[in-house]
């Protein structure tokens, strides 16, 4: 049984049944005092909330750990800040069609999540193509997808 189908049994049996009833059948179940389980329950609360949360490196950190010759970490420097003012890879949609076009299965959630891995991709690119992507980049500083879009649907480019 799955975890999810466990937490909605239990959702229905507390609706059912109340909070107080569960717990001490759950008790009387385990063998344990129901003073016991609460303290359990509180130190599994405890530890859920105290739990750090899963820092995302940044991109210095990531480009440091590369030991990178200094104009490839000058250009990787550039496509980084580019990657978060949204000038480079600036939609999840782009993102993903970058990581295809380099053979990576598996998708981040977010664009910030996929910063690590887009250096690490960008670091085991020949610095020609680094500068084309900068040159890319640099085509249109100001203008998002969108605003290109909507600039030729109404025949402003």
């Amino acid at each position: 049984m799955s975890m999810e189908c466990l937490d909605l049994h239990l959702k229905v049996l507390v609706l059912e049944h109340g909070r107080k009833h569960v717990l001490q059948s759950l008790a009387h179940i385990c063998g344990v005092s129901e003073e016991t389980l609460a303290n359990e329950l509180v130190l599994a609360e405890k530890n859920k909330i105290e739990k750090p949360s899963k820092k995302i490196p940044t991109s210095a950190e990531i480009l440091d750990k590369l030991e990178l010759p200094p104009a490839k970490r000058e250009s990787m420097e550039t496509l980084a800040r580019e990657f978060k003012n949204k000038r480079f890879l600036g939609e999840m949609r782009l993102v993903r069609k970058f990581f295809r076009e380099h053979q990576q299965s598996v998708l981040p959630r977010s664009r910030l999540q996929a910063l690590p891995r887009v250096l690490n991709i960008l670091a085991s690119l020949p610095q020609h193509e680094l500068d084309e992507l900068l040159a890319d980049c640099t085509n249109h500083p100001l203008h998002s997808e969108y605003s290109r879009l909507a600039g030729a649907i109404m025949g402003q480019e």
